[in-house]
């Protein structure tokens, strides 16, 4: 029998919300002139820039352009979808922009006093080259009542992205010649075609494109390449590829600290106090003789190479967290909440700290985790994972990790924890600082460090900091103890029954796992 939840004196929360107000016809900030005016010319640069790309660049004579629509068109009822049947264009993406639009609502002016950025969609639409040949002389044809026509003057920009724009590398990291590239490719039936196209031209420019590796989600296809950054500027001119972005190396995978001293933990005797629900853990696996085969099953993926030390004493430490949560000197660990399987996903061959640093294991540690969770004989209630890109989330472009998980996630009832990452202490102003994918996920919980289980506390300084990535945007969504210097996470370490100090969101985000399985221990 189902068990209902009272909330009491719910009504208290409740506030009482005027119906929005107004009537008649919605602000225009241009005309159908105007609009022929202002962007006649720049689609004309952009039909002389797709006349001069080379055949190979345009896979199936197809090539894209940007739209950027005004912000006062930001409705899904306001999609221009006349004007793109008009026109033979079909969008195949989007992103948010900011821009200051040519005439701004009276009402931003008159809040302002004086023109102001605002949040936008900029609509990626694909044609043939052929017919965006002809897209200056059909918006001229058009007449002023047609549904098309209105939709045109819904638009504040017509572009074509400069391949140098697609390229995104992180200068502190040295010279890199691992790339991950973004392509757009519209639909399952016609993905491989993309692929394959662009690893054509990709290799007639000199790269070596790992198509055997990518992943594909919503639209998209991330796949690895190497080559030198100049090669990488001329395959960006592939018109289906979004965006270039020097291949992210995984976070650095544990902080630990000399002091204070590690002491001694005894732990419990007693098994899971739910066996009836079950966690997973995704992580650098386990040493041998680690103690918890109670509670917790170690599995290797098939083909994953030889573990390594410091990975597995990370992996201890999380599950650890997951198991007892912060170890304090003097007290009997607690019985765990319930069994965990702990996905081994690191090897010898992750995270390789050289500048010259070629590896795919961004990918490889992704596919292993995708695998366990499309997997319909594995069903798992919680998810742990502290691990991720050593890359900020950026507002406009997508990252593997985050919308692969959170596809994953969407077809099933599991209720995943994903570590902020380590980087608040970086430079806030140029967005080092902000959380780390896959946290930013909106199908998972993104889990921050504060550095103190008292009624005292703030926001540990190492733990990244929001926003996240809209709609995931008010991010971590909480904060869990992580440690501090003065002050850190004692979890198990590789000697048995006894208590090391560690820092980082790594071992906060289980934490808070730990406190989701027992709610649901006790809550049902």
């Amino acid at each position: 029998m189902a068990i209902n939840f009272l909330l009491g004196y719910g009504e208290r929360l409740m506030t009482k919300i005027d119906p929005p107000g107004g009537s008649g016809e919605k602000w225009q900030p241009y005309s159908l002139d105007r609009a022929r005016e202002r962007l006649t010319p720049r689609i004309r640069h952009v039909e002389r820039t797709i006349a001069a790309l080379p055949p190979g660049a345009c896979p199936g004579n197809q090539a894209v352009a940007i739209l950027t629509m005004h912000p006062s068109f930001l409705p899904k009822s306001d999609f221009p979808g006349a004007m793109l049947a008009e026109a033979r264009l079909r969008a195949i993406g989007s992103r948010e922009a900011q821009v200051i639009p040519e005439q701004q609502h009276p009402k931003i002016l008159k809040k302002h006093g004086h023109p102001v950025a605002q949040p936008t969609a900029q609509l990626f639409v694909a044609g043939d080259r052929d017919e965006i040949a002809k897209l200056s002389r059909r918006v001229n044809s058009w007449e002023g009542s047609t549904a098309a026509s209105k939709d045109f003057t819904k638009l504040e920009d017509v572009t074509i992205q400069d391949p140098a724009d697609k390229i995104r590398v992180r200068k502190d990291e040295g010279k890199r010649t691992a790339w991950e590239i973004v392509l757009h490719v519209e639909s399952p039936q016609n993905s491989d075609v993309i692929v394959e196209a662009f690893s054509v031209f990709a290799t007639a420019m000199g790269a070596e494109v790992r198509t055997e590796k990518r992943i594909y989600n919503g639209g998209l296809c991330f796949v690895p390449l190497h080559a030198e950054e100049s090669v990488v500027r001329k395959v960006a001119a592939f018109q289906q590829l979004r965006i270039a972005r020097s291949m992210p190396r995984l976070r650095p995978i544990y902080r630990s600290i000399g002091s204070p001293k590690t002491f001694d933990c005894k732990l419990p005797t007693g098994g899971v106090i739910d066996p009836s629900q079950r966690c997973v853990i995704f992580d650098g696996g386990l040493p041998s003789g680690h103690g918890l085969d109670k509670w917790v099953r170690l599995i290797e993926p098939d083909g994953i190479g030889p573990p390594v030390p410091k990975f597995q004493e990370h992996g201890l430490g999380v599950t650890s967290a997951a198991l007892f949560g912060p170890i304090t000197k003097g007290e009997q660990l607690p019985r765990p909440y319930c069994h965990i399987d702990h996905y081994r996903v690191l090897d010898e061959n992750t995270g390789r700290d050289t500048d010259d640093d070629d590896d795919d294991d961004y990918f490889d540690v992704l596919h292993r985790i995708k695998a366990v969770l499309e997997d319909r004989n594995r069903k798992y209630d919680f998810c742990n994972i502290s691990l991720g890109p050593n890359w900020p989330v950026e507002d406009n472009e997508p990252h593997a990790w985050t919308t692969t998980l959170d596809e994953c996630y969407a077809k099933q009832p599991i209720l995943a924890f994903h570590a902020v990452g380590n980087s608040g202490e970086n430079h806030r102003e140029s967005g080092n600082a902000r959380i780390q994918p896959p946290a930013d996920c909106v199908n998972a919980v993104g889990v921050g460090s504060c550095d103190s289980m008292s009624a005292v506390w703030k926001r540990s300084p190492h733990s990244s900091i929001g926003p996240g990535r809209s709609p995931g945007f008010v991010k971590p969504d909480f904060l869990a103890f992580g440690g501090s210097e003065r002050n850190p996470f004692f979890v198990l370490g590789t000697a048995q029954e006894t208590a090391i100090p560690v820092i980082g969101t790594s071992f906060a985000s289980p934490t808070g796992m730990r406190v989701g399985t027992g709610v649901r221990s006790h809550l049902g």
